[in-house]
């Protein structure tokens, strides 16, 4: 069970600290380990597919994803007329996936009943040299969650960067229909700066 928002859970749990951010008929939890969105809740029905506090998070299930989303194939990419090679951890696929940010404890900045803001930094490492900073809000409202990530570049050269959230969406009683995807890396096709 999680602490009020306002609380920080004294005990350190399998996906970190985590907090209850509550609006209306609305209920969230949020984990410090990946920023997890761990449950989100109206009238006690699940909006996403929950996990429990004392479980390890399954898989990438609510957490943020950093610096790159999805799979890059053989863990290499080339960016500014350099080949940089990241650790392959989608071992079935031979790809590193989801980045860098969903199995670190990110800082809580503020909390209230309703909202919370989270942060880390990635440091520069073998295969991705390049700092960002990362800021996430996450806001209950009487018409739902909102959640706000900001990339910060705190230097004056392009860094190669994109996110994703990644909920588990429940469908409630009527189910999901099943279809296999075929796990390939998209190439970039445009670039974004980030604001310094």
């Amino acid at each position: 069970m999680a602490t009020t928002a306002s609380t920080q859970r004294a005990e350190q749990l399998p996906s970190g600290a985590e907090w209850e951010l509550r609006s209306g008929r609305y209920a969230a939890i949020i984990t410090s380990v990946g920023a997890t969105l761990r449950s989100l809740t109206y009238d006690g029905r699940d909006l996403v597919v929950p996990f429990s506090a004392t479980s390890i998070r399954p898989s990438y299930r609510g957490a943020v994803i950093a610096p790159w989303p999805n799979r890059i194939a053989g863990g290499r990419y080339s960016y500014a007329g350099k080949t940089h090679q990241l650790p392959i951890n989608d071992t079935a696929t031979g790809a590193a996936l989801h980045g860098l940010v969903h199995w670190v404890r990110w800082d809580v900045k503020q909390v209230t009943d309703s909202r919370i803001v989270l942060s880390h930094s990635i440091v520069p490492q073998n295969g991705y040299p390049f700092t960002v900073k990362l800021r996430i809000a996450y806001g209950l409202t009487r018409e739902g969650l909102s959640a706000r990530l900001v990339a910060n570049n705190p230097t004056a050269e392009p860094v190669p960067y994109g996110c994703c959230p990644h909920p588990y969406l429940s469908a409630g009683t009527a189910g999901w229909t099943t279809s296999a995807l075929e796990p390939r890396s998209a190439p970039a096709s445009s670039t974004m700066p980030l604001p310094g």
